[in-house]
């Protein structure tokens, strides 16, 4: 069971294993506290990721745009940089390809 620290609302805003100052509480796992507390926590993680994700692609987008009007060289930027560029461009384009054999143009497979 978990020790639990709570805000002035009295909700739960942080677990610890071990009893630590500010810790007063102890609480079984399956408490609706704890997971509210979690939830919450693992909420705002999945978010991150996600921001992360369409981050990416407006970088990559600025890039691409600072390489066609000669601003920068794909080959200034680190060699890793560089290898995630062309793994990104080859995967897109094999996605484009794919999409385009689904396009609304034709009438599908039925």
């Amino acid at each position: 069971m978990p020790y639990i620290k709570r805000n002035s609302d009295g909700e739960v805003v942080a677990i610890s294993q071990s009893l630590e100052p500010g810790f007063t509480e102890l609480l079984p796992n399956s408490d609706p506290s704890i997971l509210k507390f979690i939830q919450n926590v693992g909420g705002d993680q999945v978010r991150m990721v996600e921001s992360d994700i369409e981050f990416v692609r407006v970088l990559e987008d600025l890039i691409d745009v600072l390489v066609a009007k000669n601003y920068i060289l794909l080959t200034d930027l680190p060699e890793i940089a560089q290898e995630k560029m062309r793994e990104r461009q080859v995967l897109r384009g094999k996605l484009s390809t794919r999409l385009e054999l689904l396009s609304d143009d034709d009438d599908g497979f039925f």
